[in-house]
């Protein structure tokens, strides 16, 4: 079975995935495949793969099912100096006159995707420049001067020593969606693998979507009644 997955989905989620899947079934071999966003769609379209994993609200194409899952909170890194580094929270409206580094589409476009739809969400637009770090993390982001502020989540966050790292409140979501194509990947582990990734926890930190079978005001909650008319079992 084939799993296409993007930065930032392979940091924690899909490597957390695919040791559920192994234990629930260990006979199957899985094969990995990092993918840009763009080749990623159209790989899960045409059959190439079976499973995608990635970051984002992701239109489907025709005949590919798509179901947002998981989610983890997004956060705002600081520089030390910046006027909110002692807030216990920001907002992104707070921080919409300051100017954004963004990572840029060409290297990570699933990534710079989820922080448009955040920006979106918040209904601000904020001045942005592309981070010169080619690091999905960005860790040296402080280097550039020109940057003010930077989004991460807590799979990032790990790499960041010097950066002020803040949640963002109201609290705001980077939703993570599975796809696959029913017509293209009949067999049955590509339906076991797609019930595990709606069944099982998520990582720790992380939030579970509406999509997921066992959504409860995001959490992993109790099973509830299991929607097998339209997810694979």
């Amino acid at each position: 079975m084939r799993v296409g997955i993007t930065p930032p989905a392979g940091y924690v989620l899909a490597p957390h995935l695919l040791r559920v899947f192994a234990a629930r079934a260990p006979r199957v071999t899985v094969s990995v495949q990092p993918m840009w966003l763009p080749a990623l769609s159209r790989a899960v379209a045409a059959g190439d793969i079976d499973v995608a994993v990635t970051c984002g609200v992701i239109p489907a194409r025709d005949g590919v099912v798509g179901e947002v899952f998981a989610a983890e909170p997004l956060l705002a890194g600081l520089r030390s100096g910046h006027r909110l580094a002692d807030r216990a929270a920001v907002s992104l409206a707070e921080l919409a006159q300051d100017v954004l580094g963004r990572p840029r589409e060409s290297l990570f476009p699933a990534w710079a995707l989820s922080q448009r739809q955040a920006l979106e969400q918040a209904g601000v637009d904020p001045p942005s420049v592309d981070l010169e770090d080619t690091d999905l993390a960005a860790a040296r982001w402080l280097d550039q001067l020109d940057a003010g502020w930077i989004m991460l989540t807590p799979s990032l966050a790990g790499a960041h020593t010097a950066t002020v790292i803040k949640p963002v409140e109201p609290r705001q979501l980077v939703p993570f969606t599975l796809q696959w194509n029913p017509d293209q990947a009949p067999t049955t582990a590509v339906a076991r693998f797609v019930h595990t990734a709606l069944t099982a926890d998520p990582p720790p930190g992380w939030l579970t979507q509406p999509s997921h079978l066992r959504h409860q005001s995001g959490t992993a909650g109790k099973p509830g009644r299991d929607s097998a008319e339209r997810r694979p079992e």
